[in-house]
């Protein structure tokens, strides 16, 4: 029995031959993801940095030296737990017997429920008994190391503020003595302030242990992702661009090579 003869393959046609020379090269298509990636990056990147914090300009002193005056970057309010030693933004009229509109930065030195006071034999603040060693503070030896003395219990709902320098600083002490004890409303807080500086410039803020050493529960917030949402942006805008710029070169090898195809039989 003798095998069937298969007949010839079909010689490739002219337009297939076109298709085989048109196909994705691996240059290109890396290239493609390169650009998409990128763009990717650079768009979450600055809507992050955009959308995803608020900048208030520091124009009062209350907080020097921790921040620095220029801009800071605060993290809305908004589902955030707040907590000793964090750093709010809310608006001066917000103390009790209100005041002046206008942006504040103050820490948090006590919540809804605490009793502090000032201070002990070590010119520091107790808080439900616990003295607290704040490091932070700012007391030039020329305005004298002693703060003043105040009593406050903080209503339910209310955060106690003060501000880091000490003895320069209009905050919940010098209403403690008042209904409402100087604190101000959890619900009027704008935000926490997570770091220092510009988009460009931007220094993540270290949040203080001062509180949790001496024994009081709860962590300040800490948050990178505004100072960390500059790289992405730098870095997708890079990627982008280099990508854009090998795409361009890719298509241009490409359809030299094909001009020289077409003139080579």
């Amino acid at each position: 029995m003798t095998e069937p003869v298969l007949p010839p393959p079909p010689p490739s046609s002219p337009a297939s031959a076109a298709i085989a020379r048109r196909r994705l090269s691996p240059v290109l298509a890396l290239m493609i993801v390169v650009v998409v990636l990128g763009a990717g990056l650079a768009v979450y990147g600055g809507g992050t940095v955009l959308f995803g914090y608020r900048r208030v300009a520091i124009k009062y002193s209350g907080m020097s030296q921790t921040l620095p005056q220029g801009t800071v970057a605060y993290r809305s309010a908004g589902g955030v737990e707040l907590h000793r030693g964090d750093i709010v933004v809310f608006d001066f009229s917000s103390y009790p017997g209100g005041g002046p509109p206008g942006r504040v930065i103050e820490r948090v030195i006590g919540l809804g429920g605490d009793t502090v006071t000032c201070c002990d034999q070590q010119n520091r603040i107790k808080v439900n008994g616990k003295p607290v060693a704040e490091e932070y503070l700012y007391l030039p030896p020329a305005e004298g190391k002693d703060q003043m003395a105040f009593t406050a219990q903080v209503p339910p709902g209310t955060v106690f503020v003060a501000g880091d320098y000490r003895n320069n600083s209009l905050d919940s002490r010098m209403a403690s003595t008042v209904a409402g004890a100087g604190a101000v409303p959890v619900s009027e807080v704008y935000g926490v302030v997570v770091a220092v500086g510009n988009p460009v410039t931007a220094r993540t803020l270290t949040p203080t242990t001062a509180f949790t050493d001496a024994g009081l529960p709860g962590t300040p917030l800490s948050d990178s992702g505004y100072a960390n949402a500059r790289w992405l942006f730098l870095g997708g805008a890079v990627l982008f661009l280099v990508g854009f710029v090998g795409l361009l070169v890719v298509i241009t090898r490409s359809a030299r090579k094909r001009r020289l195809a077409r003139v080579i039989p």
